[in-house]
């Protein structure tokens, strides 16, 4: 009897164990990939990893002469961002998409394009983002998100945070952005932080493991949920779990899922002065998001 239970103790820690392995693999990852490596040691430290390149983006000068609304070349695109992408050739862009017009938060009117790069590239490097290109500034900033939202923070603002949802393998975490009105957009928010939930908050999962959601993104709205004149953040959708107890091995290809719990996400936004944050309203599902 005492064999079994060390038996079974030891096999729960092993799980254990495995998942906060696989919690670890989208922070890990980030650090993987080859955005920016540059071989100028003059080059701040910030700029040289993915997870900085996350936080901030650093915005260029660009020439607007060959720029039109809808039609970017991709020598623009490469020699405006030598610095991110050294190594890659004109044949490397699969696309540069307009994708609408929209006023930044301190930055002001911009052309918002979606950009991919070729799949025969590696897969250290990121192949999907977004370029923003002001043409009163003759400046450009990228982002490296899957895709865009425009987030107010009252009803009747015409000026918007950039955000979006950078997706590593089978998770992503949603980013927004403002302008900080020198030479960067700096990540004001994401929910890969550890102040919300350990291992940070996932918005998109579509794992072939235990859990994945449905949809695989979440809905996203920008609405004010505690109606104090601030819009919040929300984010709504389901978990499936395809594993019960301490089983493992199971996923969305193996079974139906053996449960379903809701997810209602929602980030309260504060302003004090100058100052805005974000916070989580409900912690209580925490607990279901590492299985």
């Amino acid at each position: 009897m005492k064999n079994l239970r060390f038996i079974i103790l030891i096999f729960s820690l092993c799980i254990s164990c495995k998942h906060r392995l696989d919690e670890k693999k989208y922070k890990t990852g980030l650090d993987n990939i080859s955005l920016s490596k540059s071989s100028d040691s003059t080059r701040e430290p910030q700029d040289s990893t993915a997870n900085d390149l996350l936080n901030k983006s650093k915005v260029v000068g660009v020439n607007l002469d060959i720029v039109k609304k809808d039609s970017i070349p991709n020598q623009f695109f490469l020699t405006s961002f030598s610095d991110i992408f050294p190594s890659i050739t004109i044949n490397d862009i699969k696309k540069i998409m307009y994708v609408k017009e929209a006023n930044l938060r301190n930055w002001g009117m911009t052309s918002i394009y979606k950009f991919e790069l070729s799949d025969q590239l590696p897969e250290s490097v990121y192949k999907k983002g977004i370029l923003v290109i002001s043409k009163l500034r003759a400046q450009a900033a990228i982002f490296f998100l899957d895709n865009f939202d425009l987030v107010k923070l009252k009803e009747a603002d015409t000026a918007y945070f950039l955000a979006g949802v950078h997706i590593l393998k089978s998770r992503g975490y949603f980013y927004l952005y403002e302008f900080d009105g020198t030479q960067y957009f700096l990540s004001k928010f994401s929910t890969l932080s550890d102040n919300y939930c350990n291992n940070g908050i996932p918005v998109y999962n579509n794992s072939l493991e235990c859990i994945c959601y449905k949809p695989f993104e979440l809905i996203f709205k920008n609405i004010d949920v505690d109606k104090d004149g601030l819009m919040d953040l929300n984010f709504s959708g389901d978990i499936l779990s395809f594993c019960e107890g301490l089983q493992n091995g199971y996923g969305r290809e193996d079974r139906k899922p053996t449960s379903v719990f809701k997810l209602n996400i929602t980030f309260i936004a504060s302003q004090k002065n100058n100052e805005i944050t974000w916070m989580l309203l409900d912690t209580s599902f925490c607990s279901k998001l590492n299985k």
